[in-house]
Formats: structure tokens, C-alpha cells, sequence
């Protein structure tokens, strides 16, 4: 029984690198929203009385945009890993708007919102990830926006940033999303760290000059746009 469960994830797997999820979706397969609303069960939901655990797949979301097949599973990050992350670098969050790519349910908002960031903004392209987000956010009562649309259409604003990401997407809307970055730093003076969790394309981020390597450890890298 486990060899066959694990032959047919491997040849989901294999399709999804070859032909991107729509392969999937034309020999049949289908994911339904319902995954949406499945609670994880950690302490960190449990406190706050939120739904921001467990992993979701993108596919059958309602995304309109063409960089859908870009895009990575929504997965909760561990507090641990976002506060010991945060710890490597010697900023003042009363001073800086956070802004979270690819932000899901919202939980790095709601860690974020706790550490006092000046602003808190996530950016989300899946309507009913956006919609879990927001209620969320209601739920603990911490001041955070979330914006939906693609990321490769947002621009950051005028402001010291701390610019997020967990794995949010592959390296074609990373190559966009870099560039938008290196469009703010020619025109706002101000200071700017990547944060750069699960960071399988850090070297998209090593070939640009601008982005100076702060900390990097086996699960994140941190640079400082100069």
C-alpha cells in the first residue's frame, strides 16, 4: 500500500516539473478549495484562536493570474524560525513597514504585527488564502493589510522595508520581483533587508551587486539592498 501511495506522488512529481500543474489538470486530476478550510492543529493557532497551519496547494484556487503556475504551496512558517531569523539583524521595527510576499494565511503578519513593525502589509494572489488572512488578522485584532494581487505588479513603498518571503514562488517571478527591488533603491533612499526563508533561489539574489549578504544559515538568507 505505501509503495503504491509513494509511485503515484512521484509521478505527480514528475509531472509537475515537466509540464507545470496544468499537466495535472488535463489528465484529470483535481484539487478542490475545500483544502482551504482544513485547521492545522499547533499551539501557535490554538492561542490566538486563528486558522494559519498546515500546507495548501495553489491549483483550483480562482487565481487569474498567468504566473499561477509559478507559484509554491502555502506553508506555515515556525515561530522559532521567524524570530531567530529576525534576530540576525540589528533593526527597529517601529521603523519599518514589513511586507510579506506571497503572504497565505497570514501568519508571518501576525508575527510581525506582534513585534511592533511600523507597517505590516502581505501581498496575495489566491482570493481565498487573502479572504483566511484577513480573518485572521480580525480575529487577533494587530493592525496588517492585505493586499491581493501578484507580486510582480507590486510596488514597495516609500520607506525603510523589510521585504519577506517563505518560498512563495519559483525563480521566473523571483527574476520580477528582484527587479522591482532593484527599481525602488535607484529611486527611494532609504534602507531596505530581504528576508529570504527556505531560500532555493538565493542565487538569483547573489548576481545583483545591490543586495549585500547580511546572514545566511541553512534554512534563510538576509540581504541589505545598497
Amino acid at each position: 500500500m505505501h509503495s503504491r501511495v509513494a509511485t503515484m506522488w512521484e509521478r505527480l512529481l514528475a509531472i509537475v516539473c515537466e509540464e507545470g500543474v496544468s499537466g495535472l489538470a488535463s489528465r484529470g486530476w483535481s484539487f478542490a478549495p475545500w483544502a482551504l478550510r482544513r485547521r492545522g492543529n499547533d499551539g501557535f493557532d490554538s492561542e490566538l484562536g486563528v486558522d494559519t497551519a498546515g500546507q495548501v496547494p495553489v491549483w483550483n484556487l480562482g487565481v487569474s493570474s498567468a504566473n499561477a503556475k509559478f507559484a509554491s504551496r502555502y506553508a506555515a512558517v515556525n515561530p522559532s524560525a521567524f524570530r531567530n531569523a529576525l534576530a540576525h539583524v540589528d533593526l527597529e521595527p517601529s521603523k519599518f513597514s514589513f511586507i510579506d510576499l506571497g503572504c497565505g494565511k497570514g501568519r508571518a503578519l501576525i508575527l510581525a504585527a506582534q513585534r511592533g513593525f511600523k507597517r505590516v502589509v502581505g501581498v496575495e494572489f489566491a482570493p481565498g488564502l487573502a479572504a483566511i488572512a484577513r480573518k485572521n488578522l480580525e480575529r487577533t485584532g494587530l493592525a496588517a493589510e492585505v493586499v491581493e494581487g501578484d507580486v510582480c505588479q507590486y510596488r514597495f513603498p516609500n520607506d525603510n522595508l523589510l521585504v519577506y518571503m517563505y518560498n512563495p514562488f519559483g525563480s521566473v517571478v523571483m527574476v520580477t520581483v528582484i527587479k522591482n527591488l532593484l527599481d525602488w533603491v535607484e529611486n527611494c533612499r532609504h534602507t531596505a533587508y530581504v528576508f529570504y526563508l527556505t531560500d532555493i533561489h538565493h542565487k538569483l539574489f547573489e548576481s545583483e551587486h545591490a543586495f549585500e549578504l547580511v546572514a545566511r544559515r541553512d534554512d534563510f538568507s538576509i540581504w541589505r539592498l545598497r
